[in-house]
């Protein structure tokens, strides 16, 4: 992918006078890939036509590629990660499997980010830009808001949760697929937002709210616009106030 993008951040630094480089173009476009591959998710891979195992698998292998096509083999800490999660969440007790979980990925995150600030300070060649932390926080807040839903599910006297634990409490552990899935699903792997679990199955399963949605084009159409307006100034600016001023 670098072939392509190389020339073109060179293209577009003649253009703009703006250098762009390459890792950044290709965050951009699997953005872009991102709102393509939601477009035939819509249309192709609705549960009337593909079964559920089939939908959670495509659109979590697919979240996978993107995050590969950013930072290469850095996909093994997201899988290291997730897998040790469902193992916690599989063979422990829902009474302690939050706290452990909750432990757990907090650890892989801090070591990320402890890992990503050694690159940035130290300049190792060529691992500057393997900034992965933002993906891992968003999977860091799926399987902890899972853990504990699946902790109110199982653990909590029903009458005791709010009217919002009630909504979200998970009663029966997800199978390795669900849990997968919900971790790697493309559709906010890059940036989020967090989706609980609930509603993130109702959804692939084709539940009411998503056969009376509206359309979406011009929430999506505005979000773009607006996320284009917050780079212009970002690059703009950054040609009058450069980080290294903040040195």
């Amino acid at each position: 992918m670098n072939i392509i993008l190389t020339p073109l951040s060179q293209v577009l630094f003649f253009i703009t006078g703006v250098e762009v480089q390459a890792d950044q173009l290709i965050f951009l476009s699997t953005l872009f890939i991102s709102l393509i591959g939601s477009f035939a998710y819509k249309h192709f891979l609705q549960p009337s036509s593909v079964p559920l195992e089939v939908q959670l698998l495509l659109t979590s292998l697919f979240g996978i590629w993107i995050f590969y096509l950013n930072w290469g083999w850095y996909i093994w800490v997201p899988l290291f990660d997730v897998v040790g999660s469902y193992l916690i969440v599989r063979w422990t007790s829902p009474l302690v499997s939050h706290k452990y979980v909750f432990l757990f990925t907090m650890s892989v995150l801090s070591a990320c980010h402890l890992h990503t600030l050694y690159l940035f300070m130290y300049g190792v060649a060529g691992d500057t830009s393997a900034d992965y932390t933002s993906p891992m926080m968003v999977i860091t807040q799926r399987l902890t808001s899972l853990s504990f839903s699946i902790a109110d599910g199982f653990t909590r006297n029903p009458d005791s949760l709010s009217d919002n634990q009630k909504q979200h409490a998970v009663r029966k552990i997800p199978s390795f697929i669900e849990y997968f899935s919900y971790s790697f699903c493309f559709l906010g792997i890059m940036a989020g937002p967090l989706v609980f679990y609930n509603y993130f199955m109702e959804c692939m399963k084709g539940g009411k709210e998503q056969k009376q949605a509206p359309s979406a084009l011009v929430p999506v159409v505005m979000k773009w616009l607006v996320g284009v307006g917050f780079i212009s100034c970002y690059v703009v600016g950054g040609r009058y106030f450069p980080a290294l001023r903040n040195a």
